[in-house]
């Protein structure tokens, strides 16, 4: 009986944790880029990343070196085509793209923004190309925010300004955004989406399999001395 209560808190508490949102912070400037991730106290920087030493690439040994490249192998792509032909192809691209979407669309509806600052301020070599650089960057910008609002959940107006500089010849944009999910949906949609992505993977991969030994068994044959 004991044991089955821990069970129970250990399971009750990983599904707490599953529901605290995972924070991912951008901070963009002429300047400076950061990016980094933060969940409950844990902090981790995603860039600029820490230099790493580089490591002492292996010499491949020259005979096998040259074997490999005497004998290049025919790449997956060609042995699906000629398992599957083009129709064949082109079905199992639509159905991939198919789960990609689905996975997008369960991944996008999640995803909290919380905060969304932009500025621009756009210079020019005069004031006719500042004024026709606040043009496109007004209808670049503003129409993002609006498709943006269809894919995630803005919890604040995003603060968007776009201003010209006439005086200044070059532009400047500073960005910051504050965005959340919790990891228990993004689970959910990687383990539902990724078992169909598993099943069409291992379809594609059984019928080239079944294609090579097709032509294999053909090659055997014909190579048999006639009696």
């Amino acid at each position: 009986m004991t044991a089955l209560i821990v069970i129970l808190i250990i399971i009750a508490a990983v599904a707490v944790l599953l529901f605290i949102p995972l924070n991912l912070y951008i901070s963009y400037s002429e300047s400076k880029t950061l990016v980094w991730l933060r969940y409950l106290f844990i902090k981790y920087k995603l860039y600029p990343e820490k230099q790493k030493k580089k490591k002492k690439e292996k010499k491949e040994p020259a005979a096998k070196r040259a074997e490999s490249e005497k004998k290049p192998k025919e790449s997956f792509f060609k042995k699906l085509v000629k398992a599957q032909g083009v129709k064949g192809l082109i079905s199992i691209l639509k159905e991939a793209l198919s789960i990609l979407k689905q996975f997008l669309e369960d991944f996008t509806k999640h995803i909290l923004v919380r905060r969304l600052t932009i500025n621009v301020v756009t210079g020019g070599e005069d004031a006719a190309a500042s004024a026709m650089n606040f043009g496109y960057v007004c209808d670049a910008v503003y129409p993002a925010i609006g498709a943006l609002s269809g894919l995630v959940t803005l919890c604040r107006v995003p603060e968007v300004e776009v201003k010209p500089d006439f005086y200044s010849k070059s532009s400047r944009t500073t960005l910051y955004a504050h965005i959340a999910v919790r990891p228990a949906f993004v689970i959910a949609a990687v383990v539902t989406k990724g078992i169909k992505a598993l099943k069409l993977y291992m379809r594609v991969t059984a019928s080239v399999d079944n294609n090579n030994a097709n032509a294999n068994t053909n090659t055997n044959t014909n190579k048999q001395p006639a009696k």
